[in-house]
Protein backbone atom coordinates (compact mmCIF):
# COMPACT_ATOMS: atom_id res chain seq x y z
CA UNK A 1 0.00 0.00 0.00
CA UNK A 2 1.12 3.53 -0.69
CA UNK A 3 0.60 5.72 2.38
CA UNK A 4 0.77 9.47 2.68
CA UNK A 5 0.95 10.51 6.34
CA UNK A 6 1.09 14.06 7.61
CA UNK A 7 1.50 15.02 11.29
CA UNK A 8 0.52 18.46 12.54
CA UNK A 9 1.17 19.85 16.01
CA UNK A 10 -1.79 21.60 17.60
CA UNK A 11 -1.35 23.67 20.74
CA UNK A 12 -3.52 22.60 23.63
CA UNK A 13 -5.20 26.00 23.64
CA UNK A 14 -6.41 25.41 20.07
CA UNK A 15 -7.76 21.97 20.88
CA UNK A 16 -10.00 22.86 23.82
CA UNK A 17 -12.94 20.60 23.05
CA UNK A 18 -10.72 17.51 22.75
CA UNK A 19 -8.90 18.49 25.94
CA UNK A 20 -12.21 18.91 27.78
CA UNK A 21 -13.50 15.52 26.59
CA UNK A 22 -10.21 13.82 27.53
CA UNK A 23 -10.45 15.27 31.04
CA UNK A 24 -14.07 14.07 31.24
CA UNK A 25 -12.99 10.52 30.39
CA UNK A 26 -10.31 10.60 33.10
CA UNK A 27 -12.84 11.76 35.70
CA UNK A 28 -15.16 8.81 35.02
CA UNK A 29 -14.86 5.78 37.27
CA UNK A 30 -15.68 3.24 34.56
CA UNK A 31 -14.51 2.28 31.10
CA UNK A 32 -17.86 1.95 29.36
CA UNK A 33 -18.35 3.20 25.82
CA UNK A 34 -20.39 6.42 25.87
CA UNK A 35 -22.10 8.02 22.86
CA UNK A 36 -22.84 11.72 23.11
CA UNK A 37 -25.84 12.67 20.96
CA UNK A 38 -24.78 16.31 21.08
CA UNK A 39 -21.81 18.18 22.56
CA UNK A 40 -22.05 18.97 26.28
CA UNK A 41 -22.80 22.65 26.99
CA UNK A 42 -19.20 23.23 28.09
CA UNK A 43 -17.91 21.93 24.75
CA UNK A 44 -20.50 23.99 22.87
CA UNK A 45 -19.08 27.13 24.53
CA UNK A 46 -15.52 26.15 23.56
CA UNK A 47 -16.61 25.58 19.95
CA UNK A 48 -18.53 28.88 19.87
CA UNK A 49 -15.50 30.76 21.24
CA UNK A 50 -13.31 29.14 18.60
CA UNK A 51 -15.69 30.00 15.76
CA UNK A 52 -16.06 33.58 16.98
CA UNK A 53 -12.28 34.06 17.10
CA UNK A 54 -11.93 34.44 20.85
CA UNK A 55 -8.31 34.59 21.99
CA UNK A 56 -6.78 32.12 24.42
CA UNK A 57 -3.85 33.14 26.55
CA UNK A 58 -0.86 30.84 26.89
CA UNK A 59 1.50 30.61 29.84
CA UNK A 60 5.07 29.74 28.91
CA UNK A 61 7.90 29.22 31.37
CA UNK A 62 11.14 30.76 30.14
CA UNK A 63 14.65 30.06 31.36
CA UNK A 64 15.85 27.98 34.28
Amino acid sequence: MSWNVQLNHTLRERNGSVDWLANLSISMDHFNFIVLESPPSEVQKIIFDDLSGACMSRSVQLGC
